[in-house]
């Protein structure tokens, strides 16, 4: 399974940013991807470059991920793999501008997983399209 690229389509096999392997591996992503900047200033498409770049790391293997709604509200449900211990709402950080379940999508589901925790993310409505208090009444 290869992971998704900055760019749709791309290929990162031979990317610097590929998958990662081992926990040292995924050090040298983490700090090679805190030097990548968006080359666009609009917010949509700092959004759409924060989703892309997050999708270069594939979920986790030991948890199924579902879509649905949650309070009417589009979620993904991050289910790990054997006994469920409890449940977590794993709400996503950008200051209510940027971010979505597909942004933190990696973290979550090794959240899930490690912790045996059902995970769910809400994919709450975002500023200035919404503005204060639309995120928090989601």
């Amino acid at each position: 399974k290869r992971a998704r690229g900055i760019e749709e389509g791309s290929d990162v096999t031979d990317h610097p940013l590929r998958p990662a392997k081992s926990f040292a591996d995924s050090h040298s992503l983490f700090a090679a991807l805190a030097t990548v900047r968006p080359t666009s200033r609009t917010l949509p498409e700092r959004r759409a470059f924060l989703d892309n770049a997050a999708a270069i790391f594939a979920p986790e293997i030991e948890t199924d991920i579902e879509a649905l709604s949650l309070g009417g509200r589009p979620a993904e449900r991050h289910r790990p793999h054997g006994q469920i211990i409890g449940r977590m709402l794993y709400l996503h950080g950008g200051g209510f501008t940027v971010g979505s379940p597909a942004s933190v999508r990696h973290i979550v589901s090794l959240l899930a997983a490690k912790s045996g925790l059902e995970t769910w993310v809400l994919d709450y409505r975002l500023a200035p399209e919404s503005p204060f208090p639309a995120a928090w009444s989601d």
